[in-house]
């Protein structure tokens, strides 16, 4: 499998949502980084 350019930057930008979900200080951006991580890891209960 080769890396690709998007692939490699994937977990910083991983690292920087989670970063801003945590611990930063506008719960404005708190929340949406944590919509984010909802998209992204998020699972459907049906």
């Amino acid at each position: 499998m080769d890396i690709t350019p998007a692939f490699a930057v994937l977990g910083s930008t991983l690292s920087v949502v989670i970063t801003l979900a945590v611990a930063h200080p506008s719960a404005d951006i708190r929340q949406r980084s944590l919509q984010v991580l909802h998209v992204l890891f998020g699972h459907r209960r049906d």
